[in-house]
Order: C-alpha cells, then structure tokens, then sequence
C-alpha cells in the first residue's frame, strides 16, 4: 500500500461557522462599518449585576476573549459571523449587532477599515423586542459563559418593559432561567412600572422601553430598591454594613480572586486560620453541595 494510501483522509475546512437557526440568515458578507452597536439596547451580558466577585473576574475573561479575537483578526483570519437586526421600518438603517460585541471590540482594536467585508448574520424579527429577547435566548445556553446573575438581569429588564411574555413553564425553557424564578419576578412586575411610572411622570418623561432599560432595578438588587428621596432617607444600619462588606470583598478579590478559583480549599481554611488568631474565635467555613446552594437560591433574589 502506498503511503498515500496509508495517510488519514485530511478535510479543509474554510467559511465561518455561523449559527443554524429558522429565526436566522445564512452567513453573508456585509461592509463593518454598516455594523452599529447600541450596548444599552442589545448587549444582554451586564457584568455590573453579578456580585463583585464574579463581576472583577467577569470583565477580566471578557477582556481575555477581546485580546484573543484581536489576535485572530491581526494575522488575518476571519472572525465567525455577527448576528445583526435591521429594523423593517428602516430598510436602509443600519445593521443593529445584537450578538457578537466581543468580536466589533476585536474589529475596531485591529484598527479594521469600516469598508472592509466581514462576515454576519441576520435575526430575522421584527420588532427590537424580539432581537433582544433572541440575543438573551442563544447568550443563555449552558455552555456559553454567561453568568445566571447576568442571565436573570436581562430577562427581568424585557419582562418589566412587556417584551417577552408567556408561562413561567415556557419562559424557563426558553431564556434557562427557573420556573420558580419567573413567578417570582411577575409577581413584582406590576409594583416596579407603577414606581417607574410615578418617576417618569415627575421627571416629564415617556415612560417607554428605553427609559425603563435605564431607570428599573436589577433584580439581584430589587429588595433595596429606593427609587426616589423621601423613600430613600438616611443610610441604614444594614446599607452601611454592606459598604464595609464590600470594601473587604474588594480587597480579597484583587489579590487572591485567582487562588481561589484554582484552590478554593485552602483559602477557605486560610481564612478560617486568619479569623481566629484575628478575633481568638473559632470559625467554620465550609462550601455547600449543589443541592443546599440551589436551596438557597430558591428564596434569594
């Protein structure tokens, strides 16, 4: 047998690798600087909802993944497609990017020109409402890296401005966030818009999906909510607590966010060990199964 014969079948893959959806186009080249990004519209990640913690290593892996993909794009390959909206009303607007803002960070650091061709996709909606809620259904798989705090963030913001609607049973299988979750959050709907509606009407404005977007509170954060002065009042015991918690989570994840990621074991019993000999009382730290932590988050916001 030759040695031709002998070697493995080799393919040549070429093209980008773009999603197969009936809610999306085929992959085409569309002109950059047709692309428009509107993050307060259509970027569903939002590193400021997650705790602290998880928000600092959050933004340092979404910095990462924009270093990689400035890489790519310097030696020349091509970058897998953006998904874009196009508003009907507007056939000739511009190219609304409602998924793949890492990969216009990677266009715009290798300083590509606007005119050049790359590859996108188009969402095939109608509305924003549902580009948006589109962008949170494929951002929301499992084995993507987005964050369940950032996940419930963008799912509760369309709730509250009416553009997803449905069973907490359909809901759940579409945007992955829990049935439980979901009931939760329309039983708060209704109070959060007449607050936003009250806001809105002092301040003159139209209380419309935008202003919603941009006044309503995060969810992780609702049962603090003080959307006016006169609720707002002094700080509270509690609020000043959490401000001294923060300032000490803060300086932990800087410097040891990386070691506990890799070891968390021993930093658990470092920090048992520190609180002793700080305080000369006993502490029991200890992680919890993935059945009390689910617990747990049954009755958190």
């Amino acid at each position: 047998m030759s040695e031709a014969a002998k070697a493995p079948n080799r393919v040549t893959m070429s093209g980008p690798l773009g999603l197969t959806h009936a809610m999306v186009a085929t992959p085409q080249k569309v002109t950059l600087g047709n692309l428009k990004v509107d993050v307060a519209r259509f970027q569903v990640r939002d590193h400021d909802s997650n705790k602290y913690v998880q928000g600092i290593l959050k933004k340092q892996e979404s910095a990462a993944v924009s270093a990689a993909l400035v890489e790519v794009v310097a030696r020349g390959d091509h970058l897998d497609p953006v998904v874009f909206w196009q508003d009907p009303e507007q056939p000739d607007g511009p190219l609304w990017v409602i998924d793949g803002h890492h990969r216009m960070e990677a266009y715009e650091a290798a300083e590509v020109n606007p005119r050049a061709k790359v590859w996108a996709q188009r969402f095939k909606g109608t509305t924003e409402a549902e580009a948006r809620a589109f962008a949170l259904h494929i951002n929301s798989r499992e084995h993507l890296s987005m964050t369940q705090a950032e996940r419930y963030q963008a799912f509760w913001l369309m709730l509250v401005a009416h553009e997803v609607t449905g069973s907490a049973r359909d809901l759940e299988q579409r945007f992955n966030v829990p049935k439980s979750t979901v009931g939760r959050m329309q039983q708060k709907v209704s109070e959060v818009r007449e607050r936003l509606r009250i806001i809105a009407a002092g301040e003159g404005r139209k209380m419309d999906v935008g202003f919603i977007r941009e006044n309503a509170p995060q969810w992780r954060k609702l049962a603090e909510w003080q959307p006016n002065n006169e609720e707002a009042g002094a700080m509270s015991v509690d609020a000043i607590e959490q401000k001294a918690i923060d300032a000490v989570v803060r300086g932990l994840t800087i410097k040891f966010a990386k070691t506990v990621q890799a070891r968390p074991e021993v930093v658990l019993k470092a920090f048992e060990q520190f609180f002793q000999e700080a305080t000369g009382q006993a502490l029991d730290v200890r992680r919890l199964t993935p059945q009390e932590a689910g617990e747990r988050d049954v009755w958190e916001f």
